[in-house]
């Protein structure tokens, strides 16, 4: 069905107010969506600017996998009801795995790494990955992790680096994050 101009500019006024309406309640409440299922709540925080749905990801996967916050202990950003110590990171809507301020001098146990994808019929395909602290190490030093911050002469006296790394999804790379380190999200709340 082809429409006139008046009814594209009709709907784009649309999709605009409805936008702007979701922005408007996630920025009242942090827990916006928290209780739609992943794929719903997926869809919402896509049109938030990634300022605001990397946190309220982390968040909202903290809050099904039973981990509370411990920002201030420079141990990871969550803890498990066991003690563990958790670092959550992840991509959303990217063909790239990009993980920056990894924190290798964090005294943490594990790392949950995440990659959600929203695909072109509006499904949500998510990777979950698991990785003990050890297993980050050598992924940073095999794939040649880069500083997140900073030159190279700047940080050459920084004990306490903020490291990146970025895996394409068609690399072998991801393949083999996927035999190693993959995990479904159910695994990950037990």
């Amino acid at each position: 069905m082809l429409l006139d101009n008046n009814s594209k500019i009709e709907n784009i006024k649309n999709a605009f107010v409805i936008i702007n309406s979701i922005k408007k309640e996630a920025l009242k409440n942090k827990e916006y969506c928290f209780d739609k299922n992943l794929q719903e709540f997926a869809l919402h925080i896509s049109i938030l600017p990634s300022q605001m749905y990397g946190c309220r990801i982390e968040n909202r996967l903290s809050k099904y996998l039973g981990l509370e916050n411990n920002n201030n202990k420079d141990r990871g950003d969550k803890i498990s009801k066991q003690g563990r110590y958790i670092e959550i990171k992840g991509s959303f809507n990217s063909k790239v795995l990009n993980l920056v301020q990894i924190r290798p001098w964090q005294d943490i146990s594990e790392y949950i790494i995440y990659l959600w994808n929203i695909n072109s019929n509006f499904e949500l395909k998510d990777y979950y990955f698991h990785l003990t602290k050890n297993e980050m190490q050598f992924e940073l030093d095999r794939l040649k992790a880069a500083s997140s911050h900073g030159t190279k002469s700047a940080n050459l006296l920084n004990k306490n680096k903020e490291m990146s790394l970025h895996i394409n999804t068609d690399s072998n790379d991801f393949i083999r994050w996927l035999k190693s380190y993959y995990v479904d999200l159910e695994t990950l709340k037990s």
